[in-house]
């Protein structure tokens, strides 16, 4: 019995090995992980409007589609919108700079250029990383 609790180990420790190296390669391609945010700039504005013509907070919760708590959040403050379009900005930076970088991967390995150094390797020591 504990020859096979052992090869379930092994199993799982390869398999996690596997999901963290697929999590970092995600990563590396820009994918962003967790929800949408649901209160950007315009849903805001379109809760607010609702509200200046009148229509209650349960009417606008069930056209908008958004919870109790997300309206008055809306209502109360552009701050989370702000924050969640420098999320979504700073999201489509990040996929800029990856699909930049697998370009730029591509094309030194097309001129089969072997002594430009990676941004990760030791002997860039960061300056590389301005350049892409």
């Amino acid at each position: 019995m504990g020859i096979l609790a052992l090869i379930a180990e092994f199993e799982n420790d390869i398999r996690r090995e596997r999901q963290m190296d697929g999590i970092k390669k995600a990563r590396e391609r820009g994918v962003r992980f967790g929800r949408k945010p649901l209160l950007v700039v315009e849903t805001i504005k379109q809760v607010k409007n609702l509200r200046k013509t009148g229509k209650t907070v349960p009417e606008i919760m069930h056209q908008m589609n958004l919870s109790k708590a997300s309206v008055y959040r809306a209502l109360g403050t552009e701050k989370a919108a702000r924050a969640n379009q420098g999320l979504h900005r700073r999201y489509l930076w990040q996929r800029l700079m990856s699909a930049l970088r697998g370009i730029a991967d591509e094309f030194a390995e097309a001129l089969h250029v072997a002594d430009v150094p990676k941004p990760t390797s030791p002997e860039c020591r960061g300056h590389c990383r301005a350049f892409l």
